[in-house]
């Protein structure tokens, strides 16, 4: 997923789990898709490694405002952090 889509992520994101094979579980997560969309994005679904979706599940219990539809992460600025993270690789102590 992009930034921005992680960024779409909200409360309740996580999807009933599926079984379209008997033994084999399938992960899903809601979110939208933003980048290059009309305005306000478009509903999309990802699948996802169990891992990812029982990490979700403890970020919405975490969370400070757990209203069902509450953005699950921040807005947060990719740019910026990259940016820190290439100066630090260039720096000495990333050297």
């Amino acid at each position: 997923m992009r930034a921005s889509e992680l960024m779409e992520l909200r409360i309740g994101c996580r999807l009933p789990l599926e079984e379209p094979v008997p033994g084999f579980t399938r992960y899903r997560i809601a979110s939208k898709v933003v980048e290059g969309q009309p305005l306000g994005g478009t509903d999309d679904e990802w699948v996802v490694i169990e891992q990812v979706h029982r990490a979700i599940g403890l970020a919405e219990q975490l969370h400070e405002d757990p209203g069902h539809g509450a953005l699950l992460l921040s807005r947060f600025s990719f740019t910026v952090r990259y940016r820190w993270f290439r100066n630090w690789v260039n720096s000495q102590a990333g050297q």
